[in-house]
């Protein structure tokens, strides 16, 4: 099912082999592979639209560090400022077509997240904490949008704590009672026919996104504020000023200029490698990957 995508790549890129004193499984080189096609489409999108995007977090350590994969990673990260994020939303629903999927909390109201996710429909990965599966649960790519972000503890936590509750309402408005006890199951359905009938859905996405914009022209830092780590991935206009393209396996991805100050921020000495024995475990047993099954299919069968 997948050989568009797996005839992309020589056979020996699917080949079981050991990198940095870590094990990379076939079944993990084939979900690098369906992350890769994904990111390529993105990519070629935004080159297309001229939207700027850069590769974050493990991925761009991957790049920095590997020349590719971290060797026990399993997804890959971008960032884009939200002038840039928003360009890239209006375009997706034309754009990503099956088996892609932009995901996001307008997109898939069954999911909630602050961001966006593309996803391959022919894929399975399943978050394993999450209380509903009625929603697209392919092979996914993170894509954050950078807010404004104020430098000052309290204003951000007064800012994240209603970002928070209004992320919380949303994502109740469509939930279902699967997995939750008797007295939950009533507060939701409660919920569900009272407050959801007097407040639209929209109402509360854009309240949400006008939350994290609110310090919109106010100041020159840019941070990814649906997240608690706010004050260790601050960047500014200076550190995106400029694209660096780096290899990454055997593509490219889109590095920021200023990527060394922005992973020193945010992981102190990166290019160290952690202990042999904390290798592999940022989604170990958290996530069920099945790159060659949809999960239609997958969910169906177990």
């Amino acid at each position: 099912m997948k050989d568009y995508i797996y005839e992309q790549f020589p056979a020996s890129f699917f080949e079981e082999e050991t990198r940095c004193e870590y094990r990379i499984p076939a079944t993990q080189k084939k979900l690098w592979a369906i992350e890769m096609d994904m990111m390529k489409h993105l990519l070629d999108v935004c080159r297309r639209h001229d939207i700027q995007i850069f590769a974050y977090a493990g991925t761009l350590i991957g790049a920095v560090r590997h020349k590719g994969f971290i060797p026990w990673d399993d997804d890959m990260d971008f960032f884009l400022t939200r002038e840039n994020y928003e360009k890239l939303r209006k375009v997706a629903a034309e754009e990503f077509t099956y088996p892609y999927f932009f995901q996001n909390a307008r997109t898939d109201k069954q999911f909630f997240i602050g961001y966006s996710r593309l996803r391959n429909s022919e894929t399975t990965g399943i978050l394993k904490w999450e209380k509903s599966l009625d929603y697209n649960n392919g092979v996914y790519l993170d894509i954050f949008v950078m807010d404004a972000f104020i430098n000052d503890r309290e204003l951000v936590r007064k800012q994240r704590r209603k970002a928070k509750f209004l992320g919380k309402l949303m994502e109740h408005y469509y939930a279902t009672t699967e997995k939750r006890n008797l007295l939950q199951s009533v507060i939701l359905k409660i919920y569900q026919h009272t407050f959801c009938k007097l407040v639209p859905y929209e109402t509360l996405m854009e309240k949400y996104d006008r939350t994290l914009r609110m310090y919109e022209g106010k100041t020159e830092l840019y941070a990814m504020l649906t997240h608690d780590d706010s004050f260790n991935n601050y960047f500014s206009p200076e550190d995106i000023s400029e694209t660096i393209w780096m290899d990454f396996e055997n593509i490219q991805v889109p590095v920021p200029k200023g990527y060394d100050r922005m992973l020193t921020t945010q992981f102190g000495n990166y290019m160290e490698f952690p202990p042999v024995e904390d290798r592999g475990n940022w989604h170990e047993d958290n996530i069920i990957y099945d790159p060659d099954t949809p999960y239609k299919d997958y969910i169906r069968n177990h």
